[in-house]
């Protein structure tokens, strides 16, 4: 972990979460000049909304992730399930149990021992096994998530 973030926040659901969590991590990036970087969300919503602003009433956060990501080279924004990031789920419960709403981040320059914990887990986990639907997969095989493994299907098969 080079640099984490947490921070209480009040959200209107869990997309407006996910996209506040975003643009408090571009902006982070931006400001310390952590590019080239790649960015996973387990939020197929976040993926749509920076392609094609579907809620106006998140338009101006979605412009500004928009422009962070344009300063920070255009990294790749991909799908991953929430298995395989388990520090950002930590820390965003971390942040969800901050005693008070507040503008100011709270900002972590090295893993407190839980975050390592974590850390260690998911360098000693082999693979997380977990079924979806066959249009599930299509749709996040679209979002570029890298852990879709494609079944072939009897129809799919090719004659020898």
């Amino acid at each position: 972990m080079i640099v984490g973030f947490a921070n209480k926040i009040k959200a209107y659901n869990s997309t407006h979460a996910e996209l506040q969590a975003l643009h408090a991590g571009l902006k982070l990036a931006h400001d310390k000049g952590l590019a080239p970087l790649e960015i996973d969300t387990d939020s197929m919503d976040i993926i749509q909304l920076l392609e094609h602003n579907i809620f106006p009433a998140y338009t101006n956060t979605i412009l500004e992730c928009r422009y962070l990501l344009k300063r920070l080279g255009n990294p790749v924004v991909r799908h991953s399930f929430r298995e395989g990031n388990k520090v950002a789920h930590f820390l965003c419960k971390l942040g969800s149990k901050q005693q008070h709403l507040s503008s100011t981040t709270t900002i972590l320059h090295s893993s407190p021992d839980p975050v390592k914990r974590v850390i260690e887990e998911d360098k000693n986990e082999a693979s997380t096994t977990r079924l979806v639907s066959s249009s599930i997969c299509n749709s996040l095989e679209v979002f570029g998530n890298l852990s879709i493994i494609p079944t072939i299907t009897n129809s799919d098969a090719r004659p020898p």
